[in-house]
């Protein structure tokens, strides 16, 4: 036997164990197929109506061009055998598939991909090339009458895709994709091969304890409690440093191009799998990246950050030389005193601009001026007093700014990029919102993009613009790409740590205990069932915050623009918010970056997302009697 093939049988092993080991949380893509979940068999109830409707299965295995230096690129590598099983329902092999295949860009094998294929280069000199295989692949696919088919990760169907569109043929695999390997480590990480593997695949108990001591790949995801997961671990300096790039573009309100295509398009289009698109818009500088345009047949999910900053604008002029200014969403005492950067257009050349840094905001001048009740605190400073400070003096002043070209309605931003905290895994400075909303978003999107993308959903990386002035970005956005399920993105508070806040009873959401998840408003509980489950299944640590009428944020951009969708919101808690020194915890970030992953991958493994939706609704008249559960602390839920 070949070893794709007994790859390929490995893989429905892994198939079936995930089916017969499923857990009821799954409760959206067995109701799909009208399976009482509440069934002790519900699993394999599941497992027969798929089959009875779907057809057989075919799971695939591929070997591809390969070196240990970089001689073969990754991104060149090429197919050079195809090995698949087909399975019915009791998903054991019914019928196979094997064939070599002949590479173009790298015709001749290295002795490392001899070694670990035990493919040798007269196999592949013999062989036809891909669109040749492809036929007789596709062919045999056919005569099975499958609609889906399996392999181990998702390198193989973005390798599949990748060949394909080299050589200019479509796929002759089936429209439907379901990764095995998460299927496998679900079903058997903490256990041995189960029996009725030994007794049908005699091989499958030794090829699964090699499997187990794989080294971790992007798509394996770590329990909590596991010392390297990533939400567990410092965020790396690399990470970091996008991070701060991101925060530190200079995006007001109206111009946020330097944040979305002077930071965002490019990461974006570096990490981008072939075919993936980017959206532009007219009236704003926002930006989408679309994994499968022009694909209205796939359910559309929507991730939405927003690059817009709050911002300070010039009001007028002094005599004195003194710039007047507004506050826009800043507490004007906590604007004193801190740099920040004027950035103007030339009034001779309309559409460019120039930036003046060193200016700091004043109100006072010092405290021997203010009267007694601001020296007590009893009168606080008010917005008309702000005035920005350019240390201008001489004579003429007030020509001296004119000279320059500032004119009313010029942005002004604070002047301090984050730098890591005093505290392990923290960061504080200007503009975590939300920056830190589009970096999640963008790292989700590499996340995706590494695990070979989604065949079933299409997904939408949003960064939007005008958040801070009523979410009217994000409503354009909604309005425009009308998605299924939209999941806005962006900071939420530390309330445990908010000074003068303990009697109004918020939720005790803290900054280093997890991402942020909204409950109330227009939330969709079966998304935020989605979401939860996504992180406990992986050991994300997660909390709960509660909206009235409004989540706050651009979780409500689909409701704001008519769009029938599923929605929520997911955040991290910092502290100090619009501030020049708002404070995050990186751990927060990347616990979100994780589950927003898990959840698309959820959702693509649900398929028909909009007719699960539909029919899922929650119904409270079906909900359960409960009783008084005694005085013991509850195992696992932190109840004291």
């Amino acid at each position: 036997m070949r070893p794709c093939i007994g790859a390929a049988i490995l893989g429905a092993t892994g198939l079936r164990a995930r089916f017969e080991r499923a857990r009821p949380t799954s409760y959206v893509a067995y109701s799909r197929y009208g399976v009482d979940t509440r069934t002790p068999d519900v699993a394999s109830t599941f497992l027969q109506r798929l089959l009875e409707r779907e057809g057989p299965i075919v799971v695939i295995d591929l070997e591809a061009t390969c070196s240990r230096d970089d001689t073969v690129p990754k991104k060149k590598m090429e197919i050079i055998e195809i090995g698949a099983v087909a399975v019915d329902a009791s998903l054991r092999p019914v019928d196979a598939f094997q064939a070599f295949v002949r590479p173009l860009r790298h015709p001749r094998l290295t002795d490392f991909c001899h070694q670990l294929t035990t493919i040798t280069q007269q196999d592949v000199d013999q062989a036809d090339m891909l669109p040749a295989v492809a036929r007789s692949f596709g062919a045999w696919i056919d005569e099975l009458g499958a609609t889906q088919w399996a392999s181990w990760g998702m390198f193989d169907r973005m390798l599949f895709d990748r060949d394909c569109r080299f050589h200019g043929i479509a796929s002759p695999l089936p429209p439907t994709h379901i990764n095995v390997r998460p299927c496998f480590e679900a079903a058997f990480a903490a256990g041995p091969c189960p029996d009725w593997a030994r007794r049908h695949l005699p091989w499958a108990r030794a090829s699964w304890q090699t499997t187990r001591s794989i080294s971790t790949q992007p798509e394996t995801t770590q329990p909590m409690h596991a010392a390297d997961a990533p939400w567990n671990r410092p965020m790396p300096d690399e990470q970091f440093q996008l991070m701060r790039a991101i925060l530190a573009a200079p995006s007001p309100i109206g111009i946020e191009g330097a944040m979305t295509y002077g930071v965002l398009k490019p990461r974006l289009e570096e990490v981008a799998l072939p075919g993936w698109q980017v959206h532009q818009f007219l009236g704003h500088a926002g930006i989408v990246m679309d994994t499968h345009p022009g694909r209205d047949d796939l359910p559309k999910v929507m991730l939405i950050g927003h690059a817009d900053k709050i911002r300070m604008q010039v009001r007028s002029i002094g005599d004195d030389g003194k710039i007047w200014i507004n506050s826009d969403s800043f507490l004007p005492t906590t604007l004193i005193g801190h740099e920040v950067k004027l950035f103007s257009e030339d009034p001779d050349q309309p559409g460019r601009y120039r930036v003046i840094e060193g200016g700091t905001i004043e109100a006072l001048g010092a405290i021997h001026f203010a009267d007694s009740a601001v020296r007590t605190g009893d009168k606080g400073v008010k917005k008309e007093q702000l005035y920005l400070e350019l240390q201008i003096h001489g004579d003429n002043k007030k020509r001296q700014i004119e000279n320059l070209g500032i004119r009313p309605g010029d942005s002004i931003l604070l002047d301090r990029p984050i730098r890591r905290g005093f505290s392990p895994d923290t960061f504080y400075g200007a503009y975590l919102d939300n920056g830190l909303g589009c970096f999640a978003t963008t790292e989700v999107a590499r996340l995706v993009a590494e695990r070979g993308g989604t065949s079933q959903v299409r997904v939408l990386f949003a960064m939007a613009s005008y958040e801070e002035i009523g979410r009217l970005g994000s409503r354009v956005l909604a309005g425009e790409l009308a998605p299924d399920v939209l999941i806005g993105v962006d900071v939420n508070h530390d309330y445990v740590a908010a000074p003068g806040v303990g009697d109004r009873r918020l939720p005790p959401l803290e900054m280093g205990k997890g991402f942020t998840m909204t409950v109330g408003a227009i939330a969709s509980e079966q998304l935020n069932r989605m979401i939860e489950t996504s992180a406990r299944e992986q050991g994300i640590p997660m909390q709960r915050d509660v909206a009235g009428a409004d989540t706050g944020n651009d979780g409500m951009a689909g409701v704001l623009a008519s769009v029938d969708c599923a929605a929520t919101s997911v955040g991290f808690p910092i502290r100090n918010m619009h501030t020049i020194s708002e404070t995050g915890n990186s751990r927060d970030v990347l616990a979100a970056v994780h589950a927003l992953t898990a959840t698309i991958e959820a959702l693509d493994a649900i398929g028909d997302v909009p007719r699960s939706l539909r029919d899922n609704h929650p119904r409270l008249d079906q909900a359960e009697p409960l009783a008084h559960q005694g005085a013991a602390k509850a195992e696992g839920n932190g109840a004291n």
